[in-house]
């Protein structure tokens, strides 16, 4: 078995690279969520298929300059399927 050896200063160049990602300005990412009225919890809501997904990588991602057309398709959700309550919330 052969062993690498680690550098300890990459280590610190890694870590420098992140931190200064972290305090780039970026997009947030927003996903609707809905359920049934009276119910517990909402859950994650894919539009395209018109069904709840238990798993996020199914539910659609929309960007912050969308965020105009996207209060207005939750607004008429809500509005047509007065049964369910659809909000919208920020995935990252």
């Amino acid at each position: 078995m052969s062993w690498k050896k680690i550098d300890l200063n990459e280590h610190k160049k890694v870590k420098s690279v992140l931190s200064s990602r972290m305090h780039e300005p970026h997009e947030h990412i927003y996903r609707i969520y809905g359920r049934l009225k009276g119910s517990g919890r909402f859950r994650p809501f894919d539009e395209n298929e018109s069904e709840f997904v238990k798993n996020l990588i199914y539910a659609p991602m929309y960007k912050a300059r969308d965020g105009e057309k996207l209060v207005e398709k939750v607004k008429n959700m809500n509005l047509d399927n007065p049964k369910f309550e659809f909000i919208i919330k920020r995935a990252n």
